[in-house]
């Protein structure tokens, strides 16, 4: 079987995933048009058309870029996209349409949709009272992206095209199933490359930014102070313009992540956090933990956040038990070996 993995690597799914199948012996690859790229994400397995930041290519070279692409569609069994696969505004309409007329023959082909392209706020304030409070904000980093029209618009697209869908658990609320008729799950995989580190001698808890308003940043500050203001001793460290190494390294120093509290879900630091056997604290709304049993996360959401970590900072004998529980669950829902073989046996099906 020859994958081929193409798309918006967000949180490293693509690179990550991509190990995971050179783990169960699958010949894989992976191309991408992204642009801009985070430094948070990681890219080392990915054949990137385009310099980082740079808009603009040689035509030559792009001309090369694209018939090594169409090499690459033809040749693969298995095409598997990750949110969408969108060409640079320069070449979008013709060169895509093009790209998507090939695809559009291959038999066995997937999408997996990551996050902001197919949620529908209007469904996720209804459940979430968090999220309403959250889009509210004219800050909300995900404002222009998540609405209705474009999740039914993207939809429409690659079921139009024939493609299968394999969704992450947080999102197959918002997957319209006229469009498709699956419920295929697949975690999400993260890739931990830095082992557990000895713990520093107070509690020491880090959380990570990068979408603060999506994220819930404002209420970890919130409780942050207040446990100063109340005379509590620990650590705290915001992680901010770090690469993706530089964070992992971070993490590993830590002992407690604080993750998110909007989605109700958890997002890739936590993910990486749990493959060192570090503790999380995240929101998950009812709804999303009926899909993944046993989860080790420490469930907290806004209101509770400040009694969650007062609790923590009076009994951290407890937090040995939940890393050895995190590292075990994210061996057998979130590792890129795991994850790449429960797509495996999505393609076969």
């Amino acid at each position: 079987m020859r994958v081929l993995l193409l798309g918006m690597n967000y949180a490293s799914t693509i690179n990550s995933t991509l190990l995971g199948f050179r783990e169960n012996g699958i010949e894989a690859s992976a191309m991408s048009f992204e642009i801009y790229r985070s430094s948070y994400n990681q890219y080392s397995e990915i054949d990137c058309v385009f310099p980082n930041g740079q808009k603009h290519l040689n035509k030559l070279l792009f001309i090369k870029s694209l018939l090594r692409l169409r090499t690459k569609i033809k040749a693969a069994d298995v095409i598997h996209i990750f949110s969408d696969f969108q060409t640079p505004s320069r070449f979008h309409k013709k060169i895509e349409n093009y790209l998507f007329k090939i695809l559009g023959r291959k038999k066995t082909k997937f999408i997996t949709f990551v996050g902001s392209e197919v949620r529908i706020p209007e469904m996720e304030m209804e459940i979430n009272p968090f999220f309403k409070t959250a889009y509210s904000n004219e800050k909300y980093e995900y404002r222009s992206t998540e609405t209705k029209e474009n999740s039914i618009s993207i939809q429409k697209r690659f079921s139009s095209l024939g493609f299968k869908l394999i969704s992450p658990p947080d999102l197959i609320n918002f997957i319209q199933q006229n469009l498709f008729d699956t419920t295929r799950i697949a975690h999400h995989p993260g890739f931990a490359s830095y082992s557990k580190q000895q713990k520093p001698s107070k509690l020491h808890f880090v959380h990570a930014p990068s979408a603060p308003i999506a994220k819930g940043t404002e209420h970890v500050l919130k409780a942050i102070e207040k446990l100063k203001s109340d005379g509590y001793d620990f650590e705290f460290t915001l992680l901010t313009q770090l690469s993706n190494d530089q964070y992992q390294e971070k993490i590993s120093k830590c002992d407690v992540l604080i993750d998110q509290f909007i989605w109700g879900w958890y997002g890739v630091a936590a993910i990486q956090a749990m493959g060192i056997g570090k503790p999380v604290i995240a929101y998950l709304s009812e709804e999303n933990l009926k899909h993944t049993p046993n989860n080790p996360i420490i469930n907290s959401d806004c209101n509770q956040l400040y009694i969650t970590l007062v609790e923590l900072i009076k009994s951290p004998d407890k937090l040995s038990s939940i890393g050895e529980k995190s590292k075990l669950f994210y061996d057998d829902f979130h590792s890129p070996k795991c994850v790449a073989k429960n797509l495996i046996l999505h393609y076969q099906s």
